[in-house]
């Protein structure tokens, strides 16, 4: 007797198989694909991080993960107030996180009460930053004339 729910042998079609030799195949030409695309991505375009630290409290807090774009400084200069992902110079093992304040050629100074000035490039005047996360020491000052290819950043260690 022939049920519809259970096919005789001779109704049931048979399944063509793949060789092991096959998948192995193309599992490889998968990774291979994948890898073609992914690293160019993650080494030219954008690289995550993982925030280590308050350095940049409020804005950004400890653990906190960011994708970071690579691409972008290809094409313009960094500007005042831009976050930058660097190297640190004393560790290159070390990733920093800080904020741009000051720009090429410019002298930055930090009076003894924190506030902080920028005197800009052919430019007689000064423009006072609004710096509210600054923990600077009292009594202390700072100064730092800037060259040609230097910025200043600012953020905690």
């Amino acid at each position: 007797m022939d049920n519809e729910n259970n096919p005789s042998p001779s109704r049931l079609e048979t399944i063509p198989r793949h060789s092991f030799f096959k998948e192995v195949v193309e599992t490889v030409r998968f990774i291979f694909i994948a890898l073609i695309i992914v690293i160019p991505i993650r080494f030219f375009i954008a690289q995550p991080f993982i925030v280590s630290g308050a350095s940049m409290d409020p804005t950004f807090t400890d653990g906190q993960y960011l994708i970071v774009d690579e691409i972008s400084y290809r094409f313009n200069e960094p500007a005042r107030g831009d976050v930058v992902i660097f190297k640190y110079p004393k560790d290159p093992q070390k990733y920093f996180i800080k904020r741009i304040i000051g720009l090429p050629g410019e002298k930055v100074v930090i009076n003894e009460h924190g506030n902080v000035f920028i005197h800009q490039v052919g430019s007689e005047g000064t423009v006072a930053l609004k710096e509210p996360y600054i923990h600077f020491p009292k009594n202390e000052s700072a100064e730092r004339e800037l060259g040609a290819d230097e910025y200043f950043v600012m953020g905690q260690l």
